[in-house]
């Protein structure tokens, strides 16, 4: 009797494992539109407005880049903004979790006014309630992935939200991280280069693992190529972990025209335009598709990303009984595997730790672990990609663990 509850309770485990690693393959893509500047020309922001309930719409939620509207404090413009989302896009969902449409605070918005906060809170109501910081700076957790939205405006940026930030970007469980302000770091025409903004925000993004940064203010779109963000005005590029700006402030405001080479920065820039529209984000497990889609439904741009490493992913630390007190490797699981597989091992003993993916080549695919771990249980989950971010092929791959000088070695199966 003992022995059958055993193989039904073994059973059951395996089939949740399956089934958990099922979904995790077969996820389901969602999507999410980050778009600004919607003040001054109410016409253009509704066809921006018709454009998405065009193309794109099954959208979980918007993002507004700030200047919601022209100028905060006046009710009647946020009546005329309120009426344009009401009449195309059936209304804002602030009742919602997370709102269907939130923003973060523009020049324009005069949140740092009494009358401008009020009709913030008035008409945003949902991010205050939910979130807290009268709705101005916040982050929320969609499926895989962390929004993080902050005000570059009148709060200071080495404040609170500056804590809060540090805190969500440090502990962030989710695979992607996307950050969302108004003012950009990089000036592609009429505003200019923000270095304390690259300095206390930029840095510690790069070195977390942000996946993508949007921004406003200047009224064209312009996306750039992955950047190093080390707080110089012109950081090198970095296809492996770097960080696109992108910069989506063509909603409805005062068109700007581009010069890409601002500031020396042509080097930097993938595309760019001046014309009305929108970003579209789809999430689908591993991969992340952009698309700029003008306000006529044209798909101006389109590109797609892969999560950056997370720091605070590298290796998950668990508690399990007793110390180990053996350094052990354990076999992957699920093995054979088709998107991901998690990776355990045990360390009896502090001691730097490298764990490399090879072909059968025996050239490195991908290095998991770099550092120096203490003792203890730990998992990580390899994701079928090269050092490039890149999905490999179906084969025959190996795993090597080294702690100290200590060495061991597995073999996994990658099935597509």
């Amino acid at each position: 009797m003992n022995k059958q509850k055993s193989s039904k309770g073994i059973f059951k485990l395996t089939f949740v494992l399956f089934l958990f690693s099922v979904t995790r393959i077969f996820a389901q893509p969602w999507q999410c539109i980050i778009y600004g500047d919607t003040r001054s020309h109410d016409n253009d922001h509704r066809q921006v407005l018709q454009a998405i309930m065009n193309n794109t719409p099954n959208y979980k939620f918007i993002i507004n880049v700030g200047d919601v509207v022209s100028d905060g404090t006046v009710k009647s413009l946020w009546d005329t903004w309120q009426r344009a989302c009401d009449d195309v896009l059936g209304g804002t969902g602030q009742d919602q979790t997370p709102p269907k449409y939130m923003a973060v605070p523009g020049n324009h918005d005069n949140t740092e006014t009494s009358s401008g906060l009020a009709n913030w809170n008035t008409y945003l109501p949902g991010q205050k309630n939910l979130y807290g910081n009268d709705g101005k700076y916040f982050y929320f957790d969609y499926e895989d992935a962390r929004f993080i939205l902050l005000d570059s405006d009148k709060s200071p940026i080495d404040g609170p939200q500056f804590t809060m930030m540090k805190n969500a970007i440090e502990n962030n469980p989710q695979k992607w991280l996307i950050l969302v302000w108004h003012h950009p770091i990089f000036d592609f025409g009429p505003k200019h280069y923000e270095q304390e903004i690259h300095q206390t925000w930029g840095v510690p993004l790069y070195q977390n693992g942000c996946d993508l940064i949007f921004n406003g203010h200047a009224h064209y779109y312009v996306r750039t190529k992955k950047l190093l963000l080390n707080g110089q005005k012109n950081p090198p590029l970095d296809s492996l972990k770097g960080i696109p700006q992108i910069v989506t402030g063509n909603g409805g405001a005062p068109l700007y025209s581009v010069n890409p080479n601002e500031d020396g920065n042509g080097y930097m820039v993938a595309k760019y335009i001046a014309q009305y529209g929108y970003t579209e984000l789809t999430f689908s497990g591993d991969t992340l598709r952009l698309r700029h889609i003008l306000k006529d439904g044209t798909v101006f741009d389109q590109t797609y990303y892969t999560p950056n490493p997370k720091p605070s992913q590298s290796a998950v630390r668990f508690p399990e009984g007793t110390q180990p007190a053996h350094f052990q490797l354990f076999q992957n699981y699920p093995n054979p595997f088709n998107a991901s597989t998690s990776i355990r091992f045990h360390l009896r003993q502090s001691c730097p730790v490298t764990l490399n993916i090879f072909n059968l080549n025996g050239e490195i695919v991908q290095t998991l672990i770099d550092g120096n771990y203490s003792p203890g249980n730990y998992q990580i989950i390899f994701n079928a990609e090269n050092v490039h971010g890149a999905p490999v092929a179906s084969g025959i791959y190996f795993y090597q663990l080294k702690a100290g000088t200590e060495i061991r070695n597995r073999k996994m199966n990658l099935l597509r």
